[in-house]
C-alpha cells in the first residue's frame, strides 16, 4: 500500500459487541454529529460494490437529502424514511465482500485496499475528517482495521450477557423460550456474548486504541452524559451535537428480556457466562 498521508488520514470510528447491546442504537446516535461521516442506504451505489445495486445519481441524491433531512436514531423506520432519508448503515454486502475469506486464510491485500479506498471515498465526499461504521462482528476485524486506518478509535458497547443470550433465543425461538433449555435447543448460544468480550479484551490487551466502552445498563440512565463523554474523548466538538434530538435515558428490557426464560435455562446461562459476567461487574 503507498505511505498514508497522516495529515489528510481521517479518523475511523468503528462501533461493535454483540448483538442485542445497544450498538445500533449508539451508533445512530453519534452520526447525527454534524461533523460525522457515515455510510447510508444511498452509499457505494455506483457499481463498485458487487451485489449492491448500481442507481444513478445516488451520490447526488444521498448529499441533498443529507442537507433536508436528519435520520432518526430509532431503529425501527418507516417507508418514507428507507427512501428519503439517509439513515446510517451497516452495509453487510459491502463488508461480507471484504471479510468473506475471513477465517479460511489471510484477507487479500486486494480486499484491504477495497475497504481502504472505500472509507476514504466516502469520507472524501462527504468532507468529513471523521467516520463511523458499525456491525456487531467487527469485533473479528479490528487488527484488520488498525492496520488499514492509523488514526482508527473503537467503541464497545456491552450489555448483560444473560440478557443478551435471552434476546438471541427469543429471536430464534419465538414460540418457546420459556419452554426449553436454551442452551440445549442451541449449544453455541453463549459465544454470541463470549467471542466479542475474548476478541475486544485481547485487543485491548495488544495497545489496541479502544476508546470507550458502553455498558448498555449506565447507558440507559443517563445517553446525554455517555454521548458527551464519548465525543470528547473523540475530540468532536459537544457543543455541535444535536442533544435535543435524542432522550436523555431509554428503558433498560434486561428484566423483561430475562423473564422470558426459565429459571433452569437462566441458571445455566449465568453458569456458563461466570468469569466474563465478573469481568465486567454483573
Amino acid at each position: 500500500m503507498p505511505k498514508l498521508d497522516l495529515t489528510e488520514e481521517p479518523t475511523l470510528i468503528v462501533v461493535c459487541g454483540s448483538s442485542y447491546s445497544n450498538t445500533t442504537l449508539f451508533y445512530r446516535m453519534l452520526a447525527l454529529h454534524p461533523k460525522m461521516g457515515w455510510l447510508s442506504q444511498f452509499s457505494m451505489r455506483d457499481g463498485s460494490v458487487k451485489g449492491r445495486r448500481r442507481t444513478w445519481a445516488a451520490n447526488a441524491y444521498d448529499y441533498f437529502l443529507r442537507k433536508i433531512f436528519s435520520h432518526t436514531w430509532k431503529k425501527q423506520t418507516g417507508l418514507a424514511d428507507t427512501l428519503f432519508v439517509p439513515t446510517p448503515s451497516e452495509s453487510y454486502v459491502f463488508f461480507e465482500q471484504v471479510f468473506s475469506s475471513f477465517g479460511n486464510g489471510p484477507i487479500s491485500m486486494a480486499s484491504k485496499e477495497f475497504l481502504r479506498n472505500q472509507i476514504l471515498s466516502e469520507a472524501s465526499r462527504q468532507k468529513k475528517k471523521f467516520f463511523i461504521i458499525k456491525q456487531p462482528k467487527f469485533h473479528r476485524y479490528l487488527t484488520v482495521f488498525q492496520e488499514l486506518f492509523p488514526n482508527l478509535q473503537v467503541i464497545h458497547t456491552v450489555r448483560d450477557g444473560r440478557a443478551v443470550v435471552a434476546s438471541i433465543f427469543k429471536k430464534k425461538h419465538p414460540n418457546s423460550a420459556r419452554q426449553s433449555d436454551c442452551l440445549t435447543s442451541f449449544p453455541n448460544i453463549l459465544d454470541y456474548w463470549k467471542e466479542p468480550i475474548k476478541n475486544i479484551t485481547k485487543f485491548k490487551k495488544n495497545g489496541g486504541p479502544l476508546a470507550v466502552e458502553i455498558k448498555y445498563e449506565e447507558f440507559c440512565q443517563d445517553t446525554h452524559g455517555h454521548i458527551r463523554a464519548t465525543l470528547e474523548k473523540l475530540s468532536l466538538e459537544v457543543d455541535l451535537f444535536p442533544f435535543e434530538k435524542i432522550p436523555p435515558f431509554l428503558p433498560n428490557t434486561n428484566i423483561d428480556s430475562l423473564s422470558r426464560l426459565n429459571p433452569g435455562c437462566l441458571s445455566s446461562i449465568q453458569a456458563g457466562l461466570e468469569s466474563e459476567l465478573k469481568q465486567y461487574g454483573y
